[in-house]
């Protein structure tokens, strides 16, 4: 392969090691090893050897990123990368190393960034990391921000009743009845929204979808946040309908 030519000349590598999963989709009988490929249907590149996991340097959505294979490189620009494998807790110490070596054989080297595979792995991902983090933040921007709003609408409406809350605890009621009753009322209110909330969510993304590169919304991760929106509405209500139950019915008319 040359660098010159976009590392064109795929048919001058005659051995490749392949990943696990691509051993898998080329040869499903299995014994991959001594088996051969065809870049051009004329050139064979024989496979030397299978390693367990290898994932492509650019990863995408798709199931291919495991489909990879290795091909030898004679390295004919400026620029050449090395890697160096090392023993856990040792990585440091071969880097330096590695660095004084190169500068011995070659003296006029400008060795430009030497960083260990993790460090590497952590830039790759910093980006959508950042983004899922905030992403995530304001997600629960808005699920505390809302159940402040369902907390108060729920204590409004229950001190609008207190007159009613009385007669039923004076009438018998437990509070079990009192606190089942407004958990109920808020359950078929936020069933209600989060039906209509769902509804525009999908619609938003498929409409969205058309247009932009962006990834329909799955199930499970629907069907996640309407539960927590259901979950966070009613533990907003429970608290306001609990301290209602536990006043006295004498308390709760006088209050009315």
């Amino acid at each position: 392969m040359e660098s010159n030519a976009d590392y064109g000349g795929l048919y001058k590598s005659s051995e490749a090691l392949i990943s696990q999963a691509l051993a898998a989709k080329l040869f499903p009988e299995g014994g991959a090893v001594g088996k051969f490929l065809y870049a051009d249907a004329q050139h064979p590149i024989q496979v030397v050897g299978v390693v367990k996991t290898l994932s492509r340097p650019v990863l995408k959505k798709g199931g291919d990123n495991d489909m990879s294979l290795i091909l030898p490189l004679i390295p004919d620009g400026s620029r050449v990368m090395f890697a160096i494998r090392a023993a856990e807790g040792r990585v440091d110490e071969v880097v330096l190393a590695s660095e004084a070596a190169l500068s011995k054989r070659d003296s006029q080297r400008t060795i430009s960034r030497s960083s260990s595979f993790s460090d590497l792995r952590a830039d790759y991902f910093r980006q959508d990391q950042t983004m899922a983090i905030m992403f995530l933040s304001s997600g629960l921007a808005l699920m505390v921000v809302t159940a402040t709003g369902v907390y108060g609408l729920a204590s409004f409406w229950v001190r609008k009743r207190y007159r009613q809350i009385g007669i039923r605890r004076a009438l018998g009621a437990r509070r079990r009845d009192i606190v089942r009753h407004f958990l109920i009322e808020n359950l078929i209110v936020s069933v209600i929204g989060a039906i209509v909330g769902t509804v525009l969510a999908v619609g938003l993304n498929i409409a969205i979808a058309r247009y932009f590169e962006v990834g329909r919304i799955e199930a499970p991760y629907l069907s996640t946040g309407v539960l927590a929106v259901l979950l966070m509405g009613q533990a907003a209500a429970f608290i306001p309908s609990w301290r209602a139950s536990r006043d006295v019915p004498v308390a709760n008319l006088r209050t009315s």
